[in-house]
């Protein structure tokens, strides 16, 4: 029996074993050459601490507040659109345990599971993002949705606008039959385990975008979803016909020129999540690590600031907290456990391990609480690209 993972980042390995490679890829891949996705590795692998000594912190919380809203932990779920691929039970699992350790998690748009059956099993910690598309009815019905069954964070993503390059997905065919393709047919055969769970639950569907019954639907397929959203109006009086349709806590994620920062706080913005989407989006686009600084300087201190790309790990949300972030959103960590452990199981483990290491960075620097990790100095340092850990095989 293998021994239990002791960091976050070891559950990708466990994943890369027990994952056919092109829903590995799916998960784990980038944009382009992949620069951007290795640059929000190295944002946080070139960060050092500056231990605070002779600070009393026995005692430490990472509880936080945000947007009127109570966490146990300031890490969130990020919106991951058909997780279930990483496992069958992947959604429910996270949202059970979001709802047990009090953590945000974000229903994307694309995710196999409706909105409503999310807040049954996430109540007050349920949050829906949202792509706009060609029609602002559809998107409408979708924010009506929402609002109805008792979701009260709507995260308006604008960064997906036109498809990314995502090379792996390319080369593997992801999205097409494979048995066209030999070599994709042979890179779920052996994957037995994890076609034999597919198969008895379903290749996961985006069901939120599923009409209701007796409604036509209104888009035919996924691609065809992609290409409504790729015609959408994404302006500021997009933002304008959202922020009147929500009248709850509005987050604009997807967010990196700081420049536009003071018009979102002004257009009635609660948050701004800077993002780049996983880098899965651009090959070449900045890290939000590195420019979390201007923004918290053009908004000062008190304007919530979320950030995500590039969490792999507790030590990793501790140094995003540190430069600024009120909440830090992982994505990738969750499918790894998930998809290494049975479902449940991943999601306790992953939880409890990011817990714990921001716990350690938290003891080890002097903080007994969030405030803390602002007054701590971070140092950043030249970092060797073949530091960082690549995909060899990817295009």
């Amino acid at each position: 029996m293998s021994a239990k993972p002791l960091s976050t980042p070891s559950l990708e390995g466990l994943a890369r074993r027990r994952l056919p490679r092109p829903i590995y890829d799916f998960i784990s891949g980038g944009a382009g050459e992949e620069f951007a996705l290795r640059a929000n590795a190295q944002a946080f692998a070139s960060l050092r601490w500056v231990p605070r000594s002779f600070q009393d912190c026995v005692r430490r919380s990472p509880r936080t507040e945000v947007l009127g809203q109570a966490y146990d932990l300031p890490i969130g779920v990020s919106a991951m659109g058909l997780g279930e691929l990483a496992s069958p039970g992947t959604d429910e699992a996270l949202m059970r345990m979001a709802f047990e350790r009090r953590l945000p998690y974000v229903l994307s748009t694309a995710a196999s599971t409706r909105i409503e059956q999310c807040v049954q099993w996430c109540g007050e910690f349920a949050w829906f993002q949202i792509y706009p598309v060609e029609d602002f009815s559809h998107t409408r019905r979708l924010i009506d949705r929402a609002r109805a069954c008792g979701v009260r964070h709507l995260v308006l993503t604008v960064d997906a606008a036109h498809p990314g390059r995502r090379l792996r997905d390319r080369r593997n065919r992801f999205g097409q039959w494979p048995w066209h393709h030999p070599r994709a047919l042979a890179a779920y055969v052996t994957r037995p385990s994890w076609c034999w769970r597919m198969w008895r639950a379903g290749l996961p569907r985006m069901v939120n975008l599923e009409p209701p019954p007796g409604e036509t639907a209104a888009w035919s397929s996924p691609q065809s979803l992609i290409a409504s959203m790729t015609r959408a109006e994404l302006s500021w009086t997009t933002l304008e016909k959202v922020r009147e349709a929500w009248p709850h806590r509005l987050v604009v994620k997807g967010v990196l020129d700081p420049d536009i920062a003071p018009a979102l706080r002004a257009a009635g913005v609660d948050a701004i999540q800077l993002s780049n989407h996983g880098a899965r989006q651009l090959g070449s686009v900045v890290s939000p690590l590195d420019v979390i600084g201007e923004f918290r300087a053009r908004l000062g201190p008190d304007y919530p600031l979320f950030l995500d790309s590039g969490v792999r790990s507790g030590e990793d949300a501790a140094k995003a907290l540190s430069l600024g972030a009120d909440l830090v959103f992982a994505g990738r960590s969750w499918l790894y456990a998930t998809s290494a452990m049975r479902p449940r199981e991943g999601a306790k483990l992953a939880a409890d391990l990011l817990a714990a290491e921001l716990d350690s960075v938290m003891a080890q620097t002097g903080c007994a609480d969030l405030a803390g990790l602002r007054k701590v100095r971070v140092m950043r340092v030249a970092t060797a690209a073949a530091a960082i850990p690549v995909d060899r095989d990817a295009a």
